[in-house]
């Protein structure tokens, strides 16, 4: 079983908007986001220009945690960031690159098996 840090479970449960309650979504998941990272990081992304630190810090988390529940074999890996860096370059919905690879990572979590094909747990949520 994967082991899971409090903050990726959290991360996890963000993406699968199961914490839409304390973290509603808000029509943009960027914007959605913020409550929740000022939550874990104790910084406003939104004061003293933290807004690109911010985009920094969520990318590499949400990469960090989409490697370490990767449904995909070490050689698989390639197909899923090949998704990500593809949106990154190619989506119009968000003016920043970073912020498109966000979106990305997200939907790469949100859509990630917590069950594995036998019907065992992958980690836990809880």
């Amino acid at each position: 079983m994967i082991e899971l840090s409090d903050s990726d479970k959290q991360w996890i449960n963000f993406c699968k908007n199961r914490l839409g309650d304390k973290y509603p979504f808000t029509n943009n998941w960027i914007q959605s986001m913020k409550p929740m990272f000022l939550d874990l990081y104790g910084w406003n992304p939104d004061d003293d220009n933290n807004y690109y630190d911010f985009l920094e810090c969520t990318f590499k988390r949400l990469l960090d945690v989409q490697l370490l529940i990767s449904e995909s074999d070490y050689h698989d890996h390639h197909r899923e960031l090949n998704e990500v860096f593809k949106a990154t370059f190619t989506s119009n919905e968000f003016e920043l690159p970073i912020e498109r690879a966000i979106i990305a990572l997200r939907a790469s979590i949100a859509f990630n098996s917590v069950i594995d094909d036998n019907g065992s747990k992958r980690y836990k949520l809880d």
